[in-house]
């Protein structure tokens, strides 16, 4: 399942939330997501919670493109690549809907 809007995503600051767009909507017509923040110290953690939800197309795109280096080290018997290899291979099925 990959039915999401491709990134990269941008982060619109307005008065109470904070929006994500895709980059390619110039005119920020197209709304992926809003998250909300009391003026009493939420705003920072809303803003971090947006920026996280903004990079997550380029973290997928990170993770696809070293899931092929690290199963290679995997096969090889390299301890640490075969954990990174697992965590990164449930990170990108979780993000794509699908099981490991």
């Amino acid at each position: 399942m990959k039915n999401f809007e491709p990134g990269p995503y941008v982060l619109h600051e307005h008065k109470q939330r904070f929006e994500i767009h895709p980059l390619q909507d110039e005119h920020g017509e197209k709304t992926l997501a809003d998250v909300y923040f009391i003026e009493n110290g939420g705003k920072d953690k809303a803003r971090a919670q947006a920026m996280l939800f903004a990079a997550a197309p380029d973290m997928l795109a990170a993770l696809e493109a070293m899931e092929g280096y690290l199963a290679s080290h995997a096969e090889k018997g390299d301890k640490a690549a075969i954990g990174l290899h697992n965590m990164a291979r449930a990170a990108i099925a979780k993000a794509k809907g699908e099981s490991i």
